[in-house]
């Protein structure tokens, strides 16, 4: 802070001072994301009534995204603001991959809070492109760590799991980024498979090394223990995760949804009171912060944990609210509970609920949610394909296939056995409804999962073995 201060000099700092002191204080900022002073000062200067700093050059662009972090984090202003701020921002930076060495990352994260990502992917697609054509590794890394969150912010779960695993594998362990920690650490919570979090290299795992990824990975241990049958654990741990987040000013309730997982694991447990005042908490933070995933998520969890007679109101309400939502998986799973909640008193509201739920969960590949809907629509639901999502394998196989490489060919390339191959393709033709190579191009395009923009053309290249440098 001395440092950009002194740049000032009397009379005001000439243009170069002026960026480099610009640049200064966005770090300083980021560098206090622990302080609560600090993100209450950020919230100050980004509120309605000032100007909040321009856009039209780098350091500005760089300043900007520093503030919207902190107000991000500690909920300090409205997610609508924070997520019109952001795109103000994207619309104003290039797309390349020279982003990943300034601030504008954390452009990412205040999207994904604010339910605000629509667009981000194009920009991340060019961004992609250019981190390969330089044959930068970190670069690289970033970005597909940057697809993961905003994939897992759309509710595609399996895409975001394969851009998390291949974010860390791009480069090696001690190369490895915090964004790239987060996005697998995000993915893994998500999707429920804590053993993702294996991979995120030891020198993550120390409490003060980020606010953000010690809450997170608190958050695992968490789940650990409720699968090992400790559901007492478990609660310590979430609590200890939302008590340290809230000593560093971090108020954010879709950032880290510390009371979120421990209302659900308090209800489990019977301990009623405990759960209905902490998913209360949770509502009131969502609706401050007002993002339509984290406030349809609280009401969806209060319609749990609250009396069952305030649930189908509950749930219609966060229904409606997540109309505007991003999250498309979050939507399906909650017009699910709607349709079982309201099924005996009113069938047609229930059939409606669920035609959309299979709808949505067929767009992201909610293979679960779609297939409980199917199961409930009966036979209201022929003519509905349900499509299980493609694992990250069979979809590297899917696409070597598409592009024209015969089964022995893509064998040599991964280095597994030509039946190996065989069967990925024999899952994915059953999984997309399909047969033959011609139809599985076709239906992973409508499925959105022939993205070219993944990797580098050259197959050979885009089949390079996982973690290799």
């Amino acid at each position: 802070l001395g440092a950009a201060d002194a740049l000032a000099g009397p009379g005001g700092p000439p243009a170069a001072h002026r960026a480099l002191r610009q640049r200064l204080q966005a770090r300083m900022y980021y560098l206090c994301e622990n302080d609560p002073e600090m993100l209450a000062s950020a919230a100050d200067r980004l509120s309605p009534l000032d100007e909040p700093p321009g856009t039209a050059t780098g350091d500005q662009r760089e300043l900007l995204v520093a503030l919207l972090h902190a107000a991000t984090v500690s909920a300090g202003l409205p997610a609508a603001r924070v997520g019109a701020l952001a795109h103000r921002v994207l619309d104003h930076e290039p797309a390349s991959a020279a982003h990943v060495h300034t601030m504008l990352p954390l452009l990412v994260p205040i999207a994904v809070a604010a339910d605000s990502v629509t667009g981000l992917l194009p920009w991340l697609d060019k961004a992609l492109v250019d981190a390969v054509r330089r044959g930068g590794r970190l670069e690289e890394s970033v970005v597909l760590a940057e697809q993961a969150l905003v994939l897992l912010a759309q509710g595609r779960l399996a895409a975001a799991r394969e851009r998390a695993v291949r974010a860390g594998a791009a480069v090696a362990p001690e190369e490895a980024t915090t964004l790239s920690a987060l996005a697998l650490v995000a993915v893994a919570l998500r999707a429920r498979e804590p053993e993702l979090v294996a991979a995120v290299p030891e020198r993550f795992r120390g409490l003060h090394e980020n606010c953000e990824l010690a809450a997170l990975l608190t958050l695992v241990r968490g789940m650990e223990a409720e699968t090992r049958g400790e559901p007492g654990a478990a609660v310590e741990h979430y609590l200890d995760a939302g008590y340290a987040l809230d000593r560093a000013g971090w108020r954010n309730p879709l950032v880290v949804p510390a009371a979120y997982w421990a209302a659900r694991a308090l209800h489990r447990t019977g301990e009623s009171d405990r759960a209905e005042q902490l998913s209360e908490q949770y509502l009131e933070q969502a609706r401050r912060w007002g993002a339509p995933s984290a406030l349809g998520r609280a009401l969806a969890l209060r319609a749990v944990v609250g009396e069952q007679a305030a649930a189908p109101g509950l749930l219609r309400e966060a229904a409606g609210v997540l109309e505007t939502s991003t999250d498309l998986h979050l939507r399906a799973s909650v017009l699910l509970r709607l349709a079982e909640t309201v099924a005996p008193r009113h069938s047609a509201e229930a059939e409606a609920a669920l035609r959309r739920c299979l709808e949505l969960a067929v767009e992201c590949g909610a293979g679960r949610i779609a297939g409980r809907a199917q199961e409930l629509l009966g036979p209201a639901a022929s003519g509905t394909a349900v499509r299980t999502p493609l694992t990250s394998a069979e979809r590297l196989v899917a696409r070597m296939a598409v592009q024209g490489l015969t089964n022995q060919a893509i064998a040599d390339s991964l280095g597994v056995s030509r039946r190996a191959v065989e069967k990925h393709l024999t899952n994915c033709y059953r999984k997309m409804s399909t047969s033959g190579r011609s139809g599985l191009a076709t239906a992973l395009s409508e499925a959105g999962l022939l993205d070219t923009t993944d990797g580098p053309s050259d197959p050979a290249e885009a089949v390079r073995p996982q973690g290799a440098a």
